[in-house]
């Protein structure tokens, strides 16, 4: 009777690990996933692929994207990512003042007909154009970040961020 009972448990341990074992492989993280935010009033879309500890993910907002690609790790729940490549590496500064705005146009300088001084640069150290420029410097490396995962199903998980403090849902792309 004792052996048999045993091999009852055997069997039972058994069928629960495959259970177990399953649905640990249904919720993986391996796939392409999306998510829709809004931010201020505009949509944001994430597209996000994860694969064996890498990813690489789209955020569009409105005209504008971005793009991030790492890896990551999770544990206790918690994932964390660490970038290694970004989209855009540069972004456009608007530099100056609107046109014919001056403050350091010195005393005697020839003037516009409406009493601007063209040309001039103002600002601190004089180094600013006055009228509308840009120029290009470099984007700084994204954080990466750490989330608290939950899968609410093997077909969506809910991101908590645990450093700003929002919550995104991602569902699998089919």
């Amino acid at each position: 009777m004792r052996n048999m009972n045993f091999r009852v448990l055997a069997a039972g341990g058994a069928l629960v690990a495959m259970l177990l074992g399953g649905k640990a492989e249904a919720q993986s993280f391996d796939g392409q996933w999306t998510a829709s935010i809004q931010v201020n009033g505009v949509a944001c879309t994430f597209s996000l692929v994860m694969d064996s500890g890498r990813y690489s993910e789209q955020l569009r907002c409105g005209p504008y994207m971005t793009l991030q690609s790492g890896t990551y790790v999770f544990q206790n729940g918690v994932l964390a990512r660490t970038v290694y490549d970004w989209e855009p590496k540069q972004h456009m500064v608007v530099e100056g003042r609107p046109p014919g705005y001056d403050y350091t146009c010195p005393a005697g300088a020839p003037r516009t007909a409406d009493g601007h001084c063209p040309g001039w640069y103002g600002g601190p150290g004089g180094n600013y154009a006055l009228g509308p420029g840009q120029h290009y410097e470099p984007s700084a490396k994204p954080p990466g970040g750490t989330w608290r995962v939950t899968f609410l199903s093997p077909d969506a998980m809910n991101w908590y961020d645990m450093n700003f403090h929002g919550n995104v849902t991602y569902y699998r792309a089919r």
